[in-house]
């Protein structure tokens, strides 16, 4: 029957659509959608939560954790940096040397196998097993010095990348077991002479800790070997009278009258 002029005609009513299975949200990885075959698909990590290229002079890399490298390295929370680190550029001129590039080798080498394999990050475990096993000990030693010296310039407070409590604590217990460990059969006074001038760099008065290192370091320093150290640094500290750390090491020096 057809509707009269100018009325719609009549259709039946449009029914509601059949309900859909309630199929549990899973991303499409293949399979069919919603079967138990297909499993969701690897989310891209945000470009925070990947690892730092850390970039040395001889262009080996080493990939560390974010957060470790702004929370270790002050310097770093200054200078904001993308994917890549290159920590030869926070290093001033007089640290910037090939000793201080094989510090750096060995500290990131050792945050690489904290985030690989979960090592703690231990800085002179390795040179302190030379030390005990090695049948040259004349050689072992030198090399505790040079990777020991490199660390220090590398984590230097003002020319550095600076250093967190934790690895100034392990600077700390190792440069005793350097000073314990001289014999002057093997070495010249100039090795303690440059010893303790690297760990004026990363010296914090601040830490009672330290204060106490200090007089132990200048307590089993050879009295033979005092001069030659306290003019060492006097010079050091002339030539560079802005570095805090340094000065602050003389001033703990003077007031505790261990060097007049």
């Amino acid at each position: 029957m057809n509707p009269p002029p100018g009325q719609p005609p009549n259709l039946p009513p449009i029914q509601p659509p059949p309900p859909y299975p309630s199929y549990p949200y899973q991303p499409y990885s293949g399979g069919y959608y919603g079967s138990a075959a297909a499993t969701p698909a690897p989310k891209p990590a945000r470009w925070q939560d990947r690892p730092v290229e850390v970039v040395l002079p001889d262009n080996v890399v080493f990939h560390c954790y974010r957060e470790d490298i702004l929370f270790h390295f002050p310097a770093t929370r200054q200078d904001p940096f993308g994917r890549r680190l290159y920590p030869t550029t926070y290093l001033a001129r007089p640290n910037n040397s090939p000793v201080a590039h094989a510090g750096l080798r060995l500290i990131f080498r050792l945050f690489e196998q904290w985030r690989l394999r979960g090592t703690p990050v231990r800085l002179f475990d390795r040179v302190a097993d030379l030390l005990d096993r090695s049948a040259d000990l004349r050689r072992a030693y030198y090399d505790a010095c040079r990777a020991f010296i490199g660390v220090c310039a590398a984590l230097d407070k003002e020319w550095g990348l600076g250093c967190s409590d934790e690895l100034l604590r392990q600077v700390d217990e190792f440069v005793l077991v350097l000073m314990q460990g001289y014999d002057p059969a093997y070495n010249s006074p100039a090795v303690l002479v440059g010893l303790i001038n690297a760990y004026s760099q990363v010296f914090q008065p601040s830490t009672p800790r330290h204060v106490q290192t200090v007089r132990a370091v200048w307590r089993a320093l050879p009295l033979y070997a005092r001069s030659a150290t306290a003019a060492d640094l006097w010079g050091r500290t002339a030539a560079a009278p802005k570095t805090s750390s340094r000065s602050a090491f003389m001033r703990i020096l003077r007031d505790m009258s261990l060097m007049v």
